[in-house]
């Protein structure tokens, strides 16, 4: 789980138990609909869904632009060999 799934867990266990009933309809709901999307993705022209994959490309070019950090995370090699011959 995020760091940011468990605070708002640890934040909505502190509310009533109508509060807490209402907000877990509402992310089943979200996740219901996040299922027919992608069900109605599928169900598309083969063209249509290679505009929308083609858009969402550009969206994470732009992000991954503007958020260098991941570069961190594949910097460096994984494994060093040292190779000396005498």
């Amino acid at each position: 789980m995020t760091t940011l799934l468990e605070q708002a867990f640890t934040a909505a266990s502190a509310l009533p138990q109508t509060e807490q009933d209402a907000i877990a309809h509402d992310i089943f709901r979200r996740l219901e609909a996040r299922k027919k999307s992608r069900r109605s993705l599928l169900k598309m022209p083969l063209e249509q869904r290679r505009q929308i994959l083609a858009q969402q490309a550009e969206k994470m070019v732009e992000h991954y632009q503007q958020n260098p950090e991941w570069k961190e995370l594949g910097a460096g090699d994984i494994l060093e060999y040292s190779h000396e011959t005498k």
